[in-house]
């Protein structure tokens, strides 16, 4: 069996729980005292990670909520653990911070805002190339 005790002695543990989708770690850690509302270097707190990395059903939710996790923190984007729901395709997840009222915006998160750039940028890049391959076959030797 792996042993985990080092990586959750650490003050960031829950968040590590988070991350690995470790329910029985962060449950125990939530019990010794974790704060469910710590955020890491991007805004994430554990609810938006499980939800991020795809451990979003309700049960993590449920638990984090029964310890305090306010469920309407934004990370560094603006966005909430509602919008990642909506995001990352998370309908279980969306739908307990529904039913708990959390805030969600009323448009697209600002990971769906940056993702769409990206595409747009790669499209135009596209378009540059092929105004160029038509360019290089139109010229003479």
């Amino acid at each position: 069996m792996l042993d985990r005790s080092e990586c959750f002695e650490k003050p960031d543990a829950l968040l590590t729980a988070a991350l690995l989708g470790d329910f029985e770690a962060g449950k125990i850690l939530l019990e010794q005292g974790a704060d469910p509302n710590q955020q890491d270097e991007l805004g994430r707190t554990a609810l938006m990670i499980v939800i991020q990395e795809g451990w979003g059903e309700s049960f993590w939710a449920e638990l984090l909520a029964q310890f305090g996790a306010d469920i309407n923190l934004l990370d560094n984007d603006g966005d909430s653990a509602l919008d990642l729901a909506i995001f990352y395709q998370q309908e279980e997840a969306a739908q307990f911070l529904r039913g708990r009222r959390a805030i969600g915006k009323a448009g697209p998160s600002a990971k769906q805002v940056r993702d769409d750039e990206i595409y747009r940028g790669f499209a135009d890049a596209d378009a540059v190339k092929r105004l160029i391959s038509m360019i290089d076959r139109n010229k003479k030797p």
